[in-house]
């Protein structure tokens, strides 16, 4: 069984979802096991087919079906957590947490359960559900912990220690990590933590430097003369309060009404993105948004679709000075909706079809958002048809 068995998962990890399911099943039939079930339901889930995949989770998780090794438990910590998953995708928080906290009760130290839980419990905190934001913050340090889909901090200088958020010291530096748009949403930490700090370091690629204008830039550590050191989206465990969001607004300046409105759009994000298949769209839905007003691309790949005017988005300078050109913009969940919220300018954040970062909350929180005054959220309930005509009634009432 083990050559189909590691052939089916290497289809699963690469995406080939089909091909990995027809494998499985075929080892299903033959000789039914947990891990079997699990990566299953996983094939089944990566197809969106929700109700298969809740099915063969179930079965994976029942205390009669053995493991490949014939032994039986009463949990699989693992199943646990991808039932999580699915409940995370129904927005159903509340249980996802459960399940997460199952898991972690069996497995102590399964690093995956504590970030989705943490992913969960932060959705709720966004979503004026849940008053303990210091415990979510703490839990989604699991992140540094998790292998292969960890995060891993840059760091060459060898006596760089890390910071206890209490402490004043002389020199800091704010370590880079996971994507652009979580440096733009704790970018506004920055300021409080000067309390804390006579000098502050922030590590960014060179064209990042134009956010960080009022500090100090390096590329490592090693760099500086920085005694301690500190995680980016750990910055928000300096406060309880989320600060205001338009932390660049000064580096901004909003187009004056023309009786035009010229709309930014951006359909796609990093196709290396993990949910990438559910957040990027496509720009026949988009088109749609021409009855608004003229169309410009902000995404350099996105540029030459027809339909679409493109923009200077050689580097993030430039596509300040661009946005300034237009009233408003229509994105999905990229790093282009913090930039946004983070200058102030308006624009309105298609979620995907599924999966939403827990940043934006859930459905009850309608177009809001925690995070950007300046944002609108767009909700999304398995269709960009609708969410684009969600997204142009908004516009129309708020633009008319």
């Amino acid at each position: 069984m083990a050559h189909p068995f590691n052939k089916a998962l290497n289809y699963l990890s690469s995406k080939k979802y089909d091909k990995a399911l027809a494998i499985f099943k075929k080892l299903w039939k033959e000789t039914p096991y947990k891990e079997i079930a699990l990566n299953m339901g996983s094939a089944y889930r990566g197809l969106s087919d929700f109700d298969n995949a809740l099915k063969y989770y179930l079965e994976a998780n029942a205390a009669d079906l053995p493991y490949t090794d014939n032994t039986f438990s009463e949990t699989y910590p693992k199943a646990l957590n991808n039932l999580g998953l699915l409940a995370y995708t129904y927005e159903n928080d509340v249980v996802a947490c459960d399940l997460y906290a199952k898991a972690l009760e069996v497995e102590p130290q399964y690093w995956d359960a504590l970030w989705n839980y943490s992913q969960a419990l932060g959705r709720r905190y966004c979503s004026n559900k849940y008053d303990r934001p210091a415990l979510v913050w703490e839990m989604m340090e699991s992140r540094f912990h998790r292998g292969d889909a960890g995060v891993k901090l840059k760091n060459k200088k060898k006596d760089l220690i890390l910071w206890d958020y209490i402490t004043k010291v002389d020199s800091i530096v704010v370590l880079t990590e996971q994507g652009f748009g979580d440096h733009l949403q704790f970018g506004r930490y920055l300021s409080i933590l000067e309390k804390f700090a006579d000098k502050i370091w922030v590590q960014c690629a060179d064209r990042a430097a134009v956010f960080y204008s009022k500090y100090n830039t390096c590329s490592d550590p090693l760099e500086t003369d920085a005694t301690h050191g500190v995680a980016f989206c750990n910055l928000a465990r300096l406060c309880s309060d989320i600060p205001s969001g338009d932390w660049l607004k000064d580096k901004y300046v909003q187009k004056l009404p023309n009786g035009i409105l010229d709309i930014g759009v951006t359909w796609s994000g990093n196709s290396a993105h993990g949910n990438d298949a559910y957040r990027s769209s496509k720009p026949g839905y988009f088109k749609q948004l021409s009855e608004c007003g003229t169309l410009y691309t902000l995404n350099p790949t996105e540029v030459g679709t027809k339909g679409f005017i493109g923009l200077d988005s050689s580097g993030w300078d430039a596509t300040i000075r661009e946005l300034g050109k237009l009233d408003f913009v229509v994105c999905v969940d990229t790093s282009i909706a913090h930039l946004c919220g983070s200058l102030g300018m308006k624009c309105y954040c298609i979620m995907p079809l599924y999966d939403s970062d827990y940043r934006w909350g859930d459905s009850s929180m309608g177009t809001s958002n925690v995070w950007y005054d300046s944002v609108r959220v767009i909700r999304n309930n398995g269709s960009w048809e609708q969410a684009i005509k969600d997204c142009i009634q908004l516009i129309k009432y708020e633009n008319s």
